[in-house]
């Protein structure tokens, strides 16, 4: 019997944030999330299990082989078979992830970290992979963290928490002074919201 994944809603628009803005991706939103983050506005409750088969159907509707794995968090469905048999399906596998579980060894192209847990629990989990863009959410008071042992963060983005799909400019602009301070790291806003893409 195929494997089937609990899948919240897959879609077809571009990326609104990090190294990726602009570029089409087919999104597939997957059910389930092992974290309950406050400011979280994503809905992925609800959900339909659907065969591989079948999502790849849905892929095809599209002229795009970039799939984003998305949440909720992906990692509590995803494994290597997986990740495996859309790449043989000429599919490139884009990940994004709380930072909270360990992914497969292979099958992902590129791994976006948006860390909801501590540093030395993401620096545990990433170790061995590299982490080609670590978005870290920023609300007011709060700090960069320190990835001082993980030597393969390619990119380092400072995130502005909105409130709800509204732009807090307040945070806004406490994340551009942090920025500065540390030109290390890059602002990354929800460029989709403020266009309200899908």
């Amino acid at each position: 019997m195929q494997p089937s994944l609990k899948i919240n809603e897959i879609f077809y628009s571009l990326q609104g944030e990090g190294a990726n803005t602009g570029l089409p991706f087919v999104f597939v939103r997957l059910a389930k999330c092992n974290l309950t983050c406050s400011y979280c506005d994503t809905e992925f409750v609800s959900y339909k299990e659907i065969a591989l088969d079948e999502i790849l159907s849905e892929l095809l509707k599209y002229n795009c082989k970039r799939i984003l794995w998305t949440g909720g968090e992906p990692l509590l469905q995803l494994d290597q078979s997986i990740l495996e048999w859309f790449l043989e399906r000429g599919y490139q596998n884009f990940l994004e992830t709380n930072g909270s579980i360990k992914p497969p060894d292979n099958g992902f192209n590129y791994i976006t970290v948006s860390p909801k847990v501590a540093v030395h629990v993401v620096e545990r989990n990433f170790k061995d992979f590299i982490i080609h863009e670590l978005r870290q959410p920023i609300s007011i008071g709060r700090y960069l963290p320190e990835y001082s042992e993980h030597k393969t963060i390619l990119k380092k983005y400072a995130s502005p928490v909105f409130q709800g799909d509204e732009p807090d400019i307040e945070t806004i602009r406490y994340v551009t002074e942090l920025v500065k301070e540390n030109p290390e790291w890059s602002m990354s806003i929800q460029t989709h919201k403020l266009l309200n893409l899908k």
